[in-house]
């Protein structure tokens, strides 16, 4: 219902140096090329109607030009939720100064954070602003980098759902088993959703294990480790 309303023509657009930045096709549900199979089923949360509603509003006020707050919902709203396309948008609009004072030094910390899951619009657009930069530019960008990989990055964000459903299975714990089940909508089969976050959480471990493990990153992760040991083994 809403997967025309994110849906742009990749288009090459030019800012200074003559520098082609690509305004990748995109869908409320990223389509991943082909090259990044290995990342192609990243398990964060389903977008629900408020965020769907979030990226209808940003698509309408970048449309009519209302950029400031248009950067403001990229930044705030989806970008920390883990939208690649969120996180690309907030460092193209650095780069080319909509909304904001232009800041190449941004725009490439968060191209590299768009660049996570190795999908190809992202890192062609971070290799092409990467290779005009010196290496004070580069440092700086590192910097930023590092910090919104450990606020907004995937590992923080698979980090925070396991913990949402070691804190699930923990209730279910506490409760009779019949209160785990619970009508479905094709012939009254019952759904079993301890079961089912139990699947999820070992599909969320099992990437996390891929991910890389930066010190600054994988610090606040010990408590769960004996769960997902109890859970999953």
């Amino acid at each position: 219902m809403v997967t025309a309303l994110r849906s742009r023509l990749i288009a090459a657009q030019t800012f200074g140096k003559g520098l082609a930045i690509l305004l990748v096709a995109s869908t409320v549900m990223l389509t991943l090329p082909s090259a990044a199979q290995e990342y192609r089923h990243f398990p964060g949360s389903v977008p629900d109607l408020r965020t769907a509603r979030i990226q209808e509003r940003v698509e309408t006020l970048y449309n009519q030009r209302n950029y400031r707050l248009a950067l403001r919902n990229y930044a705030e709203f989806l970008a920390p939720l883990g939208d690649k396309y969120a996180q690309y948008m907030v460092g193209y609009m650095h780069l080319s100064g909509q909304g904001t004072t232009p800041d190449p030094v941004q725009a490439l910390a968060w191209y590299r954070l768009a660049a996570e899951r190795n999908e190809t619009p992202y890192i062609e657009a971070r290799d092409t602003l990467a290779a005009t930069f010196t290496d004070e530019q580069r440092a700086a960008a590192d910097k930023i980098f590092v910090d919104l990989r450990r606020r907004i990055g995937d590992r923080q964000l698979l980090v925070e759902l396991i913990r949402r459903d070691v804190n699930a299975l923990r209730r279910f714990d506490t409760e009779p088993a019949q209160d785990h089940a619970t009508a479905g909508f094709l012939g009254g089969a019952q759904i079993d959703y301890r079961a089912l976050t139990i699947d999820r959480l070992r599909q969320r471990a099992k990437y996390l294990e891929r991910l890389p493990r930066d010190a600054d990153v994988v610090a606040n992760e010990d408590d769960i480790q004996a769960y997902l040991a109890r859970y999953l083994n």
